[in-house]
């Protein structure tokens, strides 16, 4: 299952070390001690599967669908777009979101607004 208790801190390490860093948080966050991207794929299909139906969860995700410019001609399935949200450039946000909806079943105003500007920025 994901851990939602780890404190992910690549973005809080010098930039040479983010990429390293990035990798050893995704891997605590996933509770796996090398890549099994089957069981990532698994559990962020479990997490997409959990909140689907929260508001919140599905608006971020619709949000990143029609602002994504990973496929820009496509439109994304939801659980696509869920998993290109954990790439570098928003999982450390992404994380937030994920504590706050499995604590609160919500995410909190200033996250959400956090996370959209950052999927404007990086696309």
């Amino acid at each position: 299952m994901y851990n939602f208790s780890h404190k992910v801190t690549y973005t809080n390490v010098p930039e040479k070390k983010q990429n390293f860093q990035y990798q050893e948080d995704i891997l605590k966050c996933f509770d796996i001690k090398s890549y099994n991207f089957d069981k990532i794929g698994q559990i962020q299909e479990n997490l997409f599967n959990l909140y689907k139906e929260n508001t919140d969860f599905k608006e971020l995700l619709e949000f990143f669908q029609k602002n994504q410019t990973f496929l820009p001609i496509a439109n994304l399935p939801l659980l696509s777009c869920f998993t290109l949200l954990f790439q570098f450039n928003y999982f450390f946000m992404l994380h937030n979101c994920l504590n706050q909806l499995d604590s609160t079943n919500k995410i909190e105003p200033l996250t959400f607004k956090n996370m959209t500007f950052l999927i404007k920025k990086n696309n």
